[in-house]
Formats: structure tokens, C-alpha cells, sequence
């Protein structure tokens, strides 16, 4: 163990360890990569509105229809993720017995399922990565980190600081789930 990283976390440059609270934060390279991706094909996608109409009915309407869906689509992504990012750099973090995102909180013994990564549970979640949180209360809670920070880092700071404090329920779902997760590697 060294001084700067007492609980041997594999992602200390991501997972943030206080006297009072753990935070999950990005990095500056991962946002960076992220947003230049979107935006790169945001611009892709305007080139296509811009520059392929012209010649015949059907290629420009399909050129207007594919390239306004994919400006609109990338557009509204990049829109989000550059918002989320000048509200800091904490995307989540447990304090008080709480996990805690910008706009919602749920205490950790009310949790009965876990799941991260992306899911079919809302239409964003096809599109930015999610903490998918099924409380005792049965509300369903995302807290998004937006692709901007890896699922292993993610898994580390679920299974060290929420997964030992959520219901026994929520802890044997959360291992079937690695489990299988494993097998399927």
C-alpha cells in the first residue's frame, strides 16, 4: 500500500477518497476524447447536410433526412456532455451513507439492484453510460457518467464503497451479475 493510495485502488486518478466523502471525477484526456469523437461527427454529419445535396430529388432528401437526424443526434449528445462538464468534474459520490449525483440522491441501505454500463431501462441509456439504481421504495435512479469515465473504474468504486452498504438483496444480485459478467468475458 502507498500513502497516496491507502486502499490500493487500481483508478485513483479517477476515484476520489476524502476524510468525508468518495467521488467519482473524469479526467481531462477522457472527456477530451470523448467530446472530440462526438463532435467530430456532429461535424460529419453537417458536412453531409452541407455538401452532398444537389443532384436529384432523392439524393438530396436522403442527404437533408440522414444528415439532420446525425447533426441533431450528436448535436444534443455533445451539448449534454459539455453542460455536465462545467458543472465540475464530480460525477457522482457517496457521502453521508448516500450516493449522490447533481440532481438526485438515494441512501445506500435503500438499494435492491445495481447495474452500470448501458441499458434499454430510458432511450439515453442506449447512449450514455448509467448507474442503474432499483431502490427498496421501487424507483428506478440513473446516474449517468456520460461515457467520460471507464466501466472498470466504475466497478471499483461500486463494489468498494456502495455494494457493501446497499441490502443483502442488492448484494446477491450485484455478484450474479459480476458472475456472469465474468463468464461472458
Amino acid at each position: 500500500m502507498t500513502h497516496n493510495n491507502p486502499l490500493n485502488l487500481k483508478h485513483d486518478h479517477i476515484i476520489k477518497v476524502e476524510q468525508d466523502e468518495v467521488r467519482v471525477t473524469y479526467t481531462r484526456y477522457s472527456a477530451g476524447c470523448t467530446v472530440f469523437g462526438i463532435a467530430f461527427m456532429a461535424l460529419v454529419s453537417l458536412g453531409v447536410v452541407l455538401f452532398i445535396p444537389g443532384s436529384g430529388f432523392s439524393r438530396t432528401l436522403l442527404a437533408y433526412l440522414i444528415g439532420g437526424v446525425g447533426t441533431l443526434f450528436f448535436g444534443i449528445a455533445l451539448l449534454r456532455i459539455v453542460m455536465t462538464m462545467m458543472q465540475g468534474k464530480t460525477l457522482m459520490k457517496v457521502k453521508d451513507g448516500k450516493l449522490i449525483n447533481r440532481n438526485q440522491s438515494v441512501e445506500l441501505g435503500k438499494i435492491k439492484a445495481l447495474e452500470y454500463g448501458w441499458h434499454n431501462r430510458k432511450p439515453s441509456g442506449r447512449v450514455f453510460t448509467s448507474v442503474v439504481v432499483d431502490t427498496t421504495e421501487n424507483e428506478t435512479l440513473f446516474f449517468t457518467y456520460y461515457n467520460i469515465v471507464s466501466d472498470n473504474a466504475i466497478e471499483e468504486f461500486l463494489d468498494t464503497f456502495v455494494v457493501p452498504y446497499i441490502t443483502s438483496e442488492g448484494q446477491t444480485k450485484w455478484r450474479i451479475s459480476k458472475e456472469s459478467k465474468a463468464e461472458s468475458r
